[in-house]
């Protein structure tokens, strides 16, 4: 995960820049921001204000549990581990999406689509070489699957194999110059080894081929961001967006770069737009929080980021963004207190001792104590001016 820098030092946000899904292997990783965070003036509010969370991340996490039950009472039940290695998968908790996915796997080994899924788990998780294996395993039964061959050269190029990966774009291009998949593909070589003039050149080759894939304009995007080039990105990750109107990636970076250079209003409107599609994306619930926490909006924020701490408890940056709003935004120390403790024992071990949660925490245990020491003097006054009237009488 990426971390928001803030001028004031209570307000770091930490935004999510999630890898590409594994479904679409013609894209690099998304623009992930990095933006200086300065919230608006805003008068606090108290959690008891909030709304309760219904809805999708409700649905989400019972179902869970539901499926969770029912693999432990009956360790056979494809459909079961088939949808929680997809929860899973939505939450970004990779190994257990893969694990989950191989049980579902060994039930029924002949199906062919949980393993394209699990190798696209793979990908997502960036263990490429693990994705290679299982593409390389269905080609063995199905030699002429191009989509597969497409695939096992994106593993190959993000295990940095870039020989292996072009050997099977140019049997491609061979057989079909206008294939935009393999065009695409060799556009992300360049992208990989830095070579962006060229990536960009590719890419507009594979527009005059096929004007109408919406991921050639997402990479296309990409690329001028690495040129310096942000209103030509912009520019392409719209075009993107009208090709395919439910697809995310061109929206997510769009946004992100809204948030990048401080158009929250911007950024938190196509955010709203990827949860229409999506309501459940982590990436753009999390950014969406930050967002709305830098206009201060505070109920809306506290939504977004609840949602991901419903759907996936161990998110650690939910919990370190719910903090910083009670701390920040509403009148609620216990709460900060609760959530960036929890931040700290999801990150254990991994938090240098110098981090600012430790700061945090220690000034809102003051708070704490300050506030239990004063409600404790004021009952006692209390109850001595209860006893010195009732001794008058």
């Amino acid at each position: 995960m990426k971390r928001l820098s803030s001028l004031n030092l209570a307000l770091v946000f930490l935004v999510s820049g999630c890898a590409m899904s594994g479904s679409r292997p013609d894209q690099p990783a998304p623009f992930t921001p990095i933006k200086k965070v300065e919230p608006r003036k805003i008068k606090k509010v108290r959690a008891s204000q909030f709304a309760k969370l219904q809805g999708p991340p409700v649905r989400f996490r019972q179902q869970m549990d539901i499926d969770k039950k029912v693999v432990q009472k009956n360790p056979r039940n494809y459909g079961a581990y088939l949808r929680l290695a997809r929860a899973y998968r939505q939450i970004g908790e990779f190994k257990k999406a893969a694990r989950t996915m191989e049980n579902a796997i060994l039930i029924r080994p002949r199906l062919t689509e949980p393993q394209m899924e699990l190798a696209e788990i793979y990908l997502e998780a960036e263990e490429f070489d693990k994705a290679a294996d299982v593409y390389l395993k269905l080609l063995k039964t199905n030699p002429k699957n191009w989509t597969l061959k497409n695939n096992l050269a994106t593993a190959y190029r993000g295990m940095k194999e870039f020989s292996k990966a072009f050997a099977i774009i140019r049997e491609q291009l061979n057989q079909d110059k206008t294939n935009v998949h393999a065009i695409n593909n060799l556009g992300l070589i360049y992208y990989a080894t830095n070579r962006y003039e060229l990536a960009e050149l590719t890419f507009q080759k594979a527009r005059k081929h096929n004007s109408k894939a919406a991921f050639t304009y997402n990479n296309l995007g990409l690329t001028y961001l690495r040129l310096d080039l942000p209103k030509n990105a912009i520019h392409e990750f719209k075009e993107s967006a009208k090709h395919d109107r439910k697809f995310i990636d061109p929206r997510l970076n769009l946004a992100n770069l809204y948030l990048r250079y401080g158009n929250y209003r911007a950024a938190s409107k196509v955010y709203q737009q990827i949860l229409r599609i999506d309501p459940l994306n982590i990436e753009a619930n999390q950014n969406l929080g930050v967002a709305n926490m830098a206009l201060g909006l505070s109920e809306e924020a506290w939504r977004a980021f609840a949602t991901i701490a419903m759907i996936s408890p161990r998110n650690a940056d939910a919990q370190y963004n719910l903090g910083l709003l009670f701390q920040n935004q509403a009148q609620e120390p216990r709460l900060a207190l609760r959530h960036f403790k929890k931040f700290t024992a999801l990150q254990k071990g991994k938090l240098p001792s110098d981090h600012e949660v430790f700061l945090y925490i220690k000034q809102l245990e003051d708070t704490v104590k300050r506030q239990d020491e004063k409600r404790k003097a004021k009952a006692a006054a209390a109850r001595k001016a209860k006893n010195k009237k009732g001794g008058k009488k």
